[in-house]
């Protein structure tokens, strides 16, 4: 058990080193009292190998430290969410398509959450009378790309016909028509939560919120609009995290760099795209 304790240490520590918690010796036990909620002594039993974290606990404790929970308690397996292993390395590619299926222009006529739960049906129409009364709302759409990848510079944004959604999608969920856009999604770094082409549904209602951790959200950067995960460091600065991490390494822009540089436009809380 106390093997067990002191690898888990290590890897902890590992974690914590990469995204740049001070040093032991040099606050790093006051800095993982204040991100994870525990006392300090607690903290220092993590670090030192004295204990390890509850089980329910890991899972939030990982995706603070962009690390899997299983590697992070055992070892086994990716270090990171986004890798994989040599056993399925092989397995299709979760965006690739069939060549007679191009990425949609449009959306299709089902969507899914950003899960991958099929939920309510889009309705493409041509004019408002072709809808059934109150049954709709109508969210505005732009033919604007946001890059899932490194960056797509913005020149316009072109406004195009809106989509319709079910009335009751949108209590649900606490989407507000005037508060929402549809856009376009670029590139693949988000792979495979969100590929080339896919179309994006943003909250903008979540801009002035507090960032969740590990969620999806529309910014623009500079120029660029992106789509990325965003996570909150202890000391302000904002992690950018793709998806497809083997390709597009997360990006750290600390706080003195971030104002008039970066823009949370909303959060992501739909996509459709091809199957």
């Amino acid at each position: 058990m106390q093997d067990e304790r002191q690898a888990f240490s290590a890897r902890f520590n590992s974690a914590l080193d990469e995204i740049g918690v001070p040093p032991k010796g040099r606050g790093r036990q006051v800095v993982v009292a204040q991100m994870f909620g525990v006392t300090q002594k607690g903290a220092r039993k993590w670090l030192e190998g004295e204990s390890i974290p509850a089980t329910k606990r890991l899972p939030a404790i990982a995706r603070e430290i962009g690390v899997r929970a299983e590697w992070l308690l055992s070892g086994e397996g990716p270090r990171k969410p986004e890798e994989r292993s040599p056993a399925n390395a092989a397995d299709a590619h979760p965006c690739e398509r069939p060549p007679e299926t191009p990425a949609p222009s449009s959306p299709p006529g089902l969507a899914a959450d950003i899960t991958g739960t099929v939920i309510h049906p889009i309705v493409v129409w041509d004019d408002p009378a072709d809808l059934p009364e109150g049954q709709y709302v109508l969210i505005p759409r732009r033919r604007v790309a946001f890059s899932a990848g490194n960056g797509n510079l913005v020149f316009e944004e072109e406004e195009a016909p809106p989509l319709a959604f079910t009335s009751d999608w949108a209590r649900q969920t606490g989407v507000r028509p005037s508060n929402a856009v549809v856009v376009y999604a670029k590139g693949d770094s988000m792979e495979p939560s969100i590929c080339d082409g896919d179309v994006l549904l943003i909250d903008i209602d979540t801009a002035g919120d507090d960032i969740r951790d590990g969620q999806v959200y529309a910014i623009r950067y500079g120029h660029e609009l992106r789509v990325k995960r965003l996570f909150r460091r202890y000391d302000g600065s904002l992690i950018l995290r793709s998806d497809n991490a083997g390709r597009y390494p997360e990006e750290i822009i600390p706080p003195k760099d971030q104002s008039g540089q970066v823009h949370v436009i909303g959060r992501v809380v739909w996509r459709a795209g091809g199957v």
